[in-house]
């Protein structure tokens, strides 16, 4: 079949140019028998659309975004992270007496962890820019990644499968404080629900040493709480924790059944989807998480360790630390990162390559390292389930994240992460029972055995131009920093030529070329090209001096046009006409020499000198020797011997000429 024939016999393309055979784009060659199939040219026309998304089906609050906000110039810098008890967490050290207690509760791993971290304000930042509301995900260049119950069980060592952490709220809580607690907080302590975090620190810091069992356990419960309103749980303010916790603290081996792993899980989703909003400018939540859960899987802001944790064994022979400890050690850079280290994530992120994100980063010899209880509920880090505590519910979204738990990542379904719930809080709701206003949420989460997910197993990277990641990039926000796209004016320029010259040679070919494919598929080049070049017009900086015609731009030069150098005031004298010299003298004037300026000069500088002296009208002489004007030396030329010279001949009448040599105007006077 000839190249004329395999072109006709193509499959007729509607307007819109959507073809779904075939998962590779084929390079646009006239000569050949393949055609450009339009959804490829489609995704690489939906790449030069701006930072996206294109599709806004799934990203239906781009509008809201902070993302908004940067890509307009107005950027708001770092976020804020409330994170001010982890110097107090270092210091607070609790006796050998409460670890038996802290273990039946489900604590005693995450104490382990050690809380040790410096929080990278500029990366939690660049995460939240990538936070989406309407997916509880991150969106990558490659795709969506999030943290998962996997996450916090792993790093965290905190329990996944069990009961919800929500309950009642009571209106009275200092009588509750003095009863397992063992003593009663002032209103200055207690506000609301809300206990200041410095007033358990004051009271139940050291233990005594003559402190019954009874006593162990309020102390316990006390570091119990710290840890979860200084760390896991934290409020708005980083400096209370809320009373709501402490029913649950009271029986420790009912404590250790609970999901704590879910709870702060649902705090940290909550904690992002407020600070992806314009116009915040802090963030509080469980950071930690974040931080570690970034520097497992992100190339972006890991620190390179300078060495590796042993692992510690318990009395049993069993590991005691969960996976986060391995990053408590230290690091090349000890220093905190700066705030504009900022644009730098933003940039890396905006050019991530799959190769750049470890997504299992798991591996069975990692988890054989592990306390059981990293381990314990693995069934269910695929199930999706709302995920609670007391007041927030975030729903948790795995089909989204398959490549995280090494399956097949296709398209997944619509979801819907009822932004109700996002507005609902505690404020005016002092007596309420969670559990049956959650009762809903409750019940799924109780049947999460039921909604797991499965796949295909995973054994390699997803292509780019397959299925998914053409609707990912369709759908998504890909690009955060407006300087990502182009590094200078100058790429503009030099990508806006390449655009130009597919315009001509498309539409030459447009005309050349008689089939009905190949015109379709050309009409469509020009037309792309024409949609880049105004998009990469609209790209270039305010006042750029490349913001011009394009005709002009097309034949500048490269390099910028060397400055062009003083020269002094025109005298308003002209020359006096002469006769042009004969070859001879051209030659005799070569053999002279160069002039003493390089620059190159005007006829009537290569004048000969003459014995003979030029007449010139009073008015000439007296116009170009005003008083205290230093005038600029003529060429002192030397005629060689045996050439004639030719006389000049006078200039017309009231015609001004070139003012005399230096020396014939010392003999005159100024003035005649």
């Amino acid at each position: 079949m000839s190249g004329e024939e395999e072109r006709s016999s193509l499959p007729e393309r509607s307007s819109g140019g959507v073809e779904e055979s075939g998962n590779r784009v084929a390079a646009f060659n006239p000569d050949s028998s393949c055609v450009p199939s339009s959804p490829r040219v489609m995704d690489a026309i939906g790449s030069m659309h701006g930072p996206g998304p294109i599709d806004k089906q799934v990203l239906h609050l781009q509008d809201q975004h902070r993302s908004v906000e940067i890509w307009d110039g107005y950027d708001p810098g770092p976020l804020t992270c409330r994170h001010r008890q982890s110097t107090a967490l270092r210091r607070w050290a609790p006796h050998p007496r409460m670890f038996p207690y802290m273990s039946r509760a489900g604590f005693y791993h995450v104490y382990r962890l050690g809380f040790g971290f410096k929080i990278d304000w500029p990366l939690m930042t660049a995460l939240v820019e990538r936070w989406r509301q309407e997916t509880h995900t991150f969106h990558l260049s490659i795709g969506e990644t999030t943290v998962t119950l996997q996450d916090v069980a792993v790093l965290m060592g905190l329990r996944i499968d069990g009961p919800p952490v929500t309950g009642a709220s009571i209106s009275n809580w200092a009588p509750l404080c003095e009863q397992y607690l063992g003593a009663r907080p002032s209103k200055e302590h207690l506000r609301g629900s809300s206990l200041k975090l410095t007033w358990l620190r004051k009271h139940f810091m050291v233990l005594p040493d003559d402190a019954t069992d009874e006593v162990v356990e309020r102390y316990t419960r006390a570091y119990i709480l710290f840890l979860i309103g200084g760390q896991l749980c934290p409020d708005k303010s980083a400096s209370s924790v809320q009373l709501l916790y402490l029913p649950l603290l009271v029986d420790f081996d009912y404590c250790g059944t609970l999901s704590w792993g879910g709870a702060v899980l649902a705090t940290l989703y909550r904690a992002l989807c407020r600070a992806c909003q314009r116009g915040v400018h802090e963030i509080c939540g469980p950071l930690l998480l974040l931080q570690l859960w970034s520097w497992e899987r992100l190339h972006v802001g890991r620190p390179t360790r300078l060495h590796l944790p042993e692992v510690e064994l318990d009395n049993d022979g069993a590991p005691v630390d969960p996976l986060g400890r391995r990053w408590r050690v230290r690091f090349s850079n000890q220093k905190n990162p700066v705030p504009h280290i900022l644009q730098i994530y933003r940039e890396k992120l905006d050019q991530q390559t799959e190769d750049q994100v470890i997504w299992q980063p798991y591996t069975p010899n990692v988890l054989a390292e592990l306390p059981a209880i990293c381990l314990d509920g693995q069934h269910i880090w695929r199930a999706e389930v709302p995920l609670i505590c007391f007041d927030i519910i975030e729903w948790y979204f795995p089909r989204r994240v398959m490549r995280q738990f090494g399956l097949v990542q296709l398209i997944p379904p619509g979801v819907d992460t009822e932004l109700a719930l996002h507005k609902q809080d505690r404020r005016g709701k002092r007596t309420l029972d969670w559990v049956a206003r959650h009762a809903r949420y409750v019940e799924l989460w109780q049947r999460r055995h039921e909604s797991v997910v499965v796949g295909q197993p995973w054994d390699t990277h997803l292509h780019h131009h397959g299925d998914y990641m053409t609707w990912f990039r369709r759908i998504t926000r890909r690009i955060i920093s407006r300087g990502m796209q182009f590094q200078s004016s100058g790429d503009i320029r030099n990508t806006l030529q390449h655009v130009v010259w597919i315009c001509e040679r498309g539409s030459f070919a447009l005309g050349s070329w008689g089939t009905e494919g190949g015109r379709e598929a050309l009409a469509n080049l020009v037309s792309t090209a024409n949609q880049w070049q105004q998009m990469l017009r609209d790209l270039l900086p305010p006042n750029d001096p490349s913001e011009q015609p394009l005709q002009h731009r097309l034949v500048e030069e490269a390099g910028p046009s060397r400055p062009k150098r003083k020269t002094r005031a025109p005298c308003n004298l002209q020359r006096p006409n002469i006769v042009s010299p004969q070859p001879l003298q051209h030659q005799a004037g070569k053999e002279a020499g160069p002039s003493r300026s390089k620059k190159k000069k005007k006829p009537s500088d290569n004048l000969e000198p003459s014995n003979d002296v030029i007449q010139q009208p009073p008015v000439a002489e007296a116009a170009s020797n005003p008083p205290g004007r230093r005038k600029k030396p003529e060429s002192n030329v030397q005629q060689p011997h045996g050439v004639s010279q030719q006389p000049l001949k006078s200039p017309p009448p009231k015609e001004e000429v070139a003012g005399p040599s230096r020396q014939n105007r010392k003999k005159k006077p100024r003035n005649n």
